[in-house]
């Protein structure tokens, strides 16, 4: 039954140090956890965006414990909580992608029309809008460049989405980072 057992290495104790539950690194290190194994699918917006977003998770979490025991109850929540805020952060993936320049610059665009008719019993509409006696039509567009410290003050404020996704999965991950004490 324990057979295949087999302690924790050197290594892996001097890099984990977990005392409460288990790490997501040691569940990561431990093959416990392969994002790419098919069994943790979640919405997502493009492969590309879906492997960044997995390691940054990864990244940011592996030596916080996780929250939720045992493993396949925290797997069943973590996954759950994806799928619920994926929707709303796949559209802002879209946005980003379409317009890329919405962080430096904005865009104004106007379009007017003034008529004058001789005969005022004459709608201007479609089929008989040639009756005007004179017309204008004007439009333009504004772009305003933002200067550098406006986008400087606004990159400040601004986390990207995968952060944004990665910080709505902090409940899943224990606060306590050490609860040991020296006292020498």
């Amino acid at each position: 039954m324990f057979s295949d057992f087999e302690p924790p290495t050197l290594d892996r104790l001097m890099r984990y140090n977990s005392i409460t539950t288990i790490t997501l690194g040691e569940l990561y290190d431990e093959g416990l956890i392969e994002f790419d194994d098919g069994t943790w699918e979640f919405p997502k917006y493009s492969d590309e965006q879906d492997l960044r977003l997995k390691a940054k998770i990864l990244e940011h979490y592996r030596y916080r414990d996780i929250a939720l025991i045992p493993f396949r109850m925290w797997k069943d929540e973590f996954l759950r909580t994806l799928r619920e805020i994926m929707p709303k952060y796949i559209y802002l993936y879209k946005l980003l992608d379409e317009s890329p320049s919405l962080i430096g610059a904005s865009s104004e665009y106007y379009k007017s029309r003034n008529v004058y008719s001789d005969f005022p019993q004459t709608q201007l509409s479609g089929a008989n809008s040639d009756y005007a006696s004179s017309g204008t039509d004007m439009e333009f567009e504004r772009i305003r460049q933002a200067d550098i410290m406006e986008i400087a003050e606004r990159l400040k404020n601004y986390d990207d989405v995968d952060l944004l996704i990665v910080k709505e999965l902090e409940p899943l991950f224990s606060c306590i980072l050490s609860m040991n004490l020296n006292t020498y």
